[in-house]
């Protein structure tokens, strides 16, 4: 993704189609792209299925995980090796 940015609108969108409805693996996978690449529309994307009053608990607190990996101290960056420092 970071060497092909002339395709970023396309794997935003791509982004973006998976954060609704959440399916396994879709939380660890933002989170971990979105540690390293923090694009805002993503982030925007996630906050705006955030504001749904519809949403359940169960994917508030997914969407929650997802906003973390745009943290400097994301909890679960001790995971991922490429983030062990």
């Amino acid at each position: 993704m970071q060497r092909n940015l002339d395709l970023r609108p396309q794997f935003e969108n791509e982004l973006i189609s998976l954060i609704d409805p959440i399916k396994e693996g879709v939380v660890e996978l933002i989170s971990f792209v979105m540690h390293e690449l923090r694009w805002p529309k993503i982030e925007e994307a996630i906050r705006d299925k955030m504001r749904d009053p519809e949403r359940n608990v169960s994917d508030f607190r997914h969407y929650e995980a997802m906003l973390d990996g745009f943290s400097d101290s994301w909890r679960d960056r001790d995971l991922y090796v490429r983030f062990d420092r």
